[in-house]
């Protein structure tokens, strides 16, 4: 990075948001025709094939590119979460017969019968981009990790072996 390119890593880290919302959307397929093997999970809650396909996507993104902000994609699945989270704790909770902090759980976490007094509409619209967020940041790490250059250059000599 250069004195004149102070806005390069906001750019690249908006990037990477950017193709974790891709990944996440292109793993609400996959999701959406599997999860009815797992609905009445707690599995369901945490979307595993939108976490997959977030994975794949941030390990070959991030295998090439070679980013380390994209580790940070989960922060703003994280504070989505967070403000979901929040809104959920404002509802007026009475009439769902449950203390407030398991109305929240449930809303966000919960089954298919425990969700069911917002729709499930709190795991879609908070829960799936935050496990997505994560899916991509740990797929990020695992690409960056695979992606990283031997330290010793080819044909040397290390401890008798040929590298």
């Amino acid at each position: 990075m250069t004195e004149h390119e102070p806005w390069k890593p906001f750019a690249l880290f908006a990037m990477h948001c950017a193709v974790a919302a891709g990944a996440i959307g292109v793993g609400f397929i996959p999701e959406a025709l599997l999860s009815s093997r797992y609905a009445d999970t707690r599995l369901a809650a945490f979307c595993p094939c939108a976490f997959l396909t977030a994975l794949v996507v941030g390990f070959f993104v991030n295998r090439h590119e070679k980013h380390r902000c994209a580790l940070l994609v989960w922060v703003v699945g994280f504070c989505w979460l967070i403000w979901g989270a929040s809104d959920f704790w404002r509802w007026e909770y009475q009439w769902t017969h449950e203390a407030r902090f398991p109305f929240v759980m449930d809303s966000l976490f919960g089954t298919e019968k425990q969700c069911a007094a917002s729709e499930c509409l709190g795991e879609f619209l908070f829960t799936f981009p935050f496990i997505g967020a994560v899916g991509y940041a740990a797929g990020a790490a695992l690409g960056l990790w695979a992606g990283r250059e031997s330290l010793l250059p080819r044909g040397k000599i290390r401890r008798g072996l040929r590298t």
